[in-house]
């Protein structure tokens, strides 16, 4: 049995599952489900990975806690040496429009990962060429989900 906090990381990966980058519609080659190091030679491009990084409990009873989880998205295309950002932008668009979906929020105003949270919020980006004349572009997605934790059964 999977804990809340890792169905939310899989909703997430399955989100990343629609990419469909620019206009011919390119989807991701993999997802990572914490894969920091996206420099390997095993990778096919464009890839992501989601990546967990902080919990902080904003409030806590006996039985139940109020949790934000701050999680980075990171993405890798190829680019041309001579415009990276073109290339980077348009995996940021993809990803954005895979993991904040408007079917999502046109209910109740925001996401709530289908139930599995309460809140899911865009908190920022990066993009920038993996080093002068390289030949990928890295995006940084900084988000931060928020859910209930039943400390008694972390699975329910």
């Amino acid at each position: 049995m999977s804990t809340r906090a890792l169905r939310i990381i899989q909703a997430l990966a399955t989100r990343l599952g629609t990419v469909a980058i620019g206009d011919d519609q390119t989807p991701l080659a993999a997802v990572y489900l914490g894969r920091e190091d996206l420099f390997g030679d095993d990778l096919t491009f464009p890839c992501a990975s989601i990546v967990e990084e902080t919990e902080e409990p904003q409030e806590t009873n006996r039985a139940k806690a109020k949790c934000v989880v701050s999680y980075s998205v990171i993405g890798i295309t190829k680019s041309d040496p001579q415009a990276p950002l073109i290339a980077g932008h348009a995996l940021w668009d993809a990803l954005m429009l895979a993991l904040f979906p408007a079917e999502a929020q046109r209910e109740t105003g925001f996401d709530r990962l289908c139930g599995l949270a309460t809140r899911v919020t865009y908190t920022g980006r990066a993009i920038a060429p993996r080093e002068d004349g390289g030949q990928t572009t890295s995006v940084l997605i900084s988000m931060t989900v928020e859910y209930v934790l039943d400390t008694t059964n972390p699975s329910n």
